[in-house]
């Protein structure tokens, strides 16, 4: 029995250069996309000094890593908010 592979065509496309969100790439080879991959990361491991405060002032008087859990819990539920 015959798979429609053998008796159809295909083209695959992708694009060498393209711009995501105003971060530009480029996808001829695994390490310039993986280089790409990664500028979409810097700097987002850290936190604002706003959001450090706001997080130390909701854990300062928590006794337990559950109750610092629940008032984690608390930061993430204000900001679905305010988005």
């Amino acid at each position: 029995m015959s798979s429609r592979s053998d008796y159809m065509r295909r083209i695959v496309a992708a694009p060498n250069d393209f711009e995501w969100d105003g971060y530009q790439g480029n996808m001829s080879n695994w390490q310039d996309f993986g280089q790409w991959f990664a500028k979409l990361n810097v700097g987002r491991d850290k936190l604002p000094d706003e959001a450090k405060a706001k997080v130390r002032a909701l854990v300062k008087d928590k006794k337990t890593n559950e109750e610092e859990g629940k008032s984690d819990l608390r930061i993430h539920g204000s900001r679905r908010q305010d988005m």
